[in-house]
């Protein structure tokens, strides 16, 4: 019989860290970023968020590319159910200790239900910022191009954009992607760069943050 003591210390080791970032810890972390693409010798010329995290990240990385930041959303179904819910107030006065725990129950749930996912159909409205900034590639001669999200889950989203900009960039364009944190060992498809390993993270523009 397998002691209870190993049970639990096997269901901890899984629990996934929780890690708090303010603007200033945040642009700290797109500096860490920034220089470990910078040690693998790739420099972006442009850099494009996908909205909305990945545009809040990719602007601290302004004054460092030439093409400064472009935008492309995909907007995932539940984000705006959640902005509706009488529980986005509730959830900003609680004290981390209980939402972390809360992060962890939805992070379970929602790796439950995306287990054999497929890359999603691109939407019109992203396919029009692809082609925007396809253009802008083209009319400024930009080389690199640096996808900037804030966390890869299922990997859907990344994988939806990265597809529909190879599939729009002038050929010979240098195409990478750069993630905060991948919160999943198996996403449908791997950043590129990540700082941080199946590990949640709360934003500033997370429903639940409210200071560091």
């Amino acid at each position: 019989m397998v002691p209870v003591r190993s049970v639990l210390a096997a269901l901890v080791a899984r629990r996934k860290r929780v890690v708090t970032l303010d603007e200033a810890a945040l642009a700290a972390e797109m500096q860490r970023l920034w220089e470990v693409m910078a040690s693998a010798g790739l420099r972006p010329d442009g850099v494009v968020g996908i909205a909305t995290g990945g545009v809040r990240c990719a602007e601290h990385l302004r004054g460092r590319v030439a093409g400064g930041v472009m935008t492309c959303a995909m907007r995932r179904a539940g984000t705006a159910k959640k902005r509706r819910s009488p529980l986005v107030g509730l959830l900003a006065r609680m004290p981390y200790l209980l939402t972390d725990e809360l992060r962890r129950a939805e992070d379970a749930l929602l790796e439950q239900r995306a287990a054999g996912g497929q890359v999603p159909v691109a939407t019109g409205a992203l396919l029009a910022d692809v082609a925007a900034i396809a253009a802008r590639v083209r009319a400024e001669g930009l080389r690199t191009l640096a996808v900037i999200d804030d966390a890869v889950d299922s990997g859907g989203t990344l994988a939806c954009v990265m597809a529909a900009l190879r599939e729009a960039l002038p050929p010979g364009t240098v195409l990478v992607s750069a993630v905060v944190t991948q919160t999943r060992p198996e996403p449908l498809v791997r950043p590129d760069f990540r700082l941080h390993d199946q590990v949640l993270c709360r934003f500033p523009w997370s429903f639940d943050f409210h200071g560091a």
